[in-house]
């Protein structure tokens, strides 16, 4: 039995075509739902964008899985809302806090990781940090933390310089 070239389960045409409904993967004609994962994306009449499945994004004309962000955990937000450099949904650790001058780590009642909001949460946050300005008179490392010189207000402790 010959195989049409161009039809399901057969090779492509030379142009990398199949028929309507099928796609030339690795020179082979395969059904392929337009926007699912390394399918051809949908795209509207005189769309220069296309689109895919959520979770996917269209690379070349194709549906794919986005890849991941190179800057992770580096303080700055990468995707498209920040510098723009990752996919939107790459960089979530650094991109999740968006309300300044609120803590919005886990441990606070937040929906972002314990960490990753050192801004509004104090650097090396957790479930001790409190929402506020608690960084006046102390550096951003926490390196004077734990050395008595913190503001308790206590005048019986700043003695012990």
């Amino acid at each position: 039995p010959a195989c049409e070239i161009g039809t399901l389960d057969c090779h492509c045409t030379e142009t990398f075509d199949c028929q309507e409904g099928l796609t030339c993967l690795l020179d082979n004609c395969v059904p392929c739902e337009t926007g699912t994962i390394t399918c051809p994306c949908h795209f509207d009449e005189g769309a220069r964008i296309g689109e895919c499945d959520e979770g996917l994004y269209c690379f070349g004309g194709l549906c794919a899985a986005p890849q991941p962000c190179p800057f992770l955990m580096d303080g700055v937000c990468d995707e498209p809302q920040g510098s723009g450099a990752c996919l939107n949904g790459t960089d979530v650790f650094d991109c999740c806090a968006t309300m300044p001058g609120v803590c919005e780590e886990q441990s606070m009642g937040g929906a972002c990781a314990d960490g990753s909001d050192p801004d509004d949460c104090g650097a090396g946050s957790s479930s001790e940090s409190t929402a506020g300005s608690s960084s006046e008179g102390s550096s951003s490392d926490g390196s004077e933390s734990g050395t008595g010189s913190s503001s308790s207000g206590n005048p019986d402790t700043a003695s012990a310089e």
